[in-house]
């Protein structure tokens, strides 16, 4: 067998190795601020689990090429992570997204911890015992919407289905909007021209 080959097995080896080792982190941040209610998995308590496994089975991680795009407050960052083997030099790309909302300068930030975070979980098979598939979309769209300063209206719903995809970006860009509902209007007409190519 190539000298190749053998490494790449190698490789994949300690992977299994780490997957092996994490079995589940649980979600043990509580974030609630104003509208804003739910579990999360601190990056603080994900690194040193998997630093303590890739520093047992000689692996490391890093960012290679990132992309990011800024719009209303919202960061979207998308990462390619290469994984490397330090004994055979044989490594792998991973690829991650994420999103940060912050209308100052913690936008990148917060994306890039979001990024690297889910490489991890996603790239490990490590289970947060948290699915968000449990929730409908529309439950999602419905409650976040009822929960921003009370708007309800049916126009801002339609608005903010067309301007966002995610639930998790609708969600964020409402928390962060600190205008009336007619300004919110003007600016998710905006998002919505600007998606559509008006």
């Amino acid at each position: 067998m190539p000298d190749k080959e053998n490494n790449k097995i190698k490789l994949y080896k300690k992977m299994f190795e780490v997957m092996k080792a994490v079995e589940h982190i649980e979600k043990t941040t509580h974030i609630k601020y104003k509208s804003t209610d739910y579990k999360a998995t601190a990056e603080e308590k994900i690194t040193p689990i998997f630093r303590k496994e890739f520093l047992k089975n000689k692996l490391m991680v890093f960012p290679v090429e990132q992309v990011s795009l800024k719009s209303n407050g919202i960061t979207r960052i998308d990462v390619k992570y290469k994984i490397v083997d330090t004994e055979t030099g044989e490594c792998e790309i991973l690829a991650s997204s994420g999103e940060g909302a912050d209308t100052q300068d913690k936008g990148a930030g917060k994306a890039m911890t979001y990024a690297y975070k889910y490489m991890l979980l996603r790239t490990f098979m490590s289970p947060t015992y948290e699915d968000p598939d449990n929730t409908s979309s529309q439950e999602l769209d419905d409650k976040n919407i009822g929960k921003s300063n009370g708007r309800n209206d049916k126009d801002i719903k339609d608005l903010l289905d067309l301007a966002f995809t995610s639930d998790k970006t609708k969600k964020a860009f409402l928390d962060s909007f600190k205008g009336n509902d007619k300004e919110l209007k003007e600016v998710l007409n905006k998002r919505v021209k600007k998606e559509v190519g008006v």
